[in-house]
């Protein structure tokens, strides 16, 4: 494996300077250069690093995996995290527990929710209709209607979205002010045309 490649490098869209191992570049210097930086996949489930030909890494490189056979091919190995995840849906506590100066975090430490989750949970829509008397001082429904709306469904880290069903109510609605209207325009057209009135008289 190319040893000198760190994927930690290309978290942010960044330019990929390759060496074949004797200090010389795989592309000339007069072409277009390469970047490598994280996408979302299609599914909307993952994160994958892919290899782009623009410097803010929103137009791939045009091969059918994002880049990866091109990386492949110029480096002879395979573009980590091209196909894994780099973030995994594996499940981390929030609680912080406090050690105390020996190192022990016994039952009567005090338990905190670390800045992360803490953060998180600020900055994201809720909907706590539901929550037990109690949990709650001041229950967040602010975003119970945009929840309801989207109807996203997980199944191991891949996020399906329902399809939306037609609403039979606007519907007929849509199906009245139709026929209304091509009803209006006939008649318009037997007062114009059967009674002789003539073109520029007013009805």
């Amino acid at each position: 494996m190319y040893e000198d490649f760190q994927p930690q490098e290309y978290m942010e869209c960044a330019e990929f300077d390759y060496d074949d191992g004797n200090n010389r570049r795989k592309l000339e210097e007069d072409e277009a250069g390469l970047f490598v930086g994280p996408y979302c996949s299609e599914q909307g489930g993952s994160i994958n690093l892919g290899m782009f030909s623009d410097e803010s890494c929103s137009v791939p490189v045009e091969d059918d995996t994002y880049g990866a056979s091109t990386f492949k091919s110029m480096t002879g190995f395979a573009l980590p995290y091209a196909e894994k995840s780099i973030v995994g849906s594996e499940c981390y506590s929030c609680l912080m527990v406090d050690e105390d100066e020996d190192g022990n975090n016994g039952d009567d430490q005090e338990v905190e929710l670390t800045e992360v989750c803490e953060m998180a949970y600020q900055s994201a829509g809720k909907c706590e209709v539901n929550l037990a008397s109690g949990t709650a001082m001041y229950p967040n429904d602010s975003a119970c209607n945009y929840i309801d709306g989207i109807k996203v469904v997980r199944e191991d880290g891949m996020v399906f979205f329902q399809k939306a069903h037609a609403n039979a109510v606007t519907t007929a609605f849509i199906v009245i002010f139709a026929m209304a209207f091509f009803a209006m325009g006939f008649y318009v057209w037997y007062l114009r045309t059967r009674l002789n009135v003539k073109p520029d008289a007013l009805l």
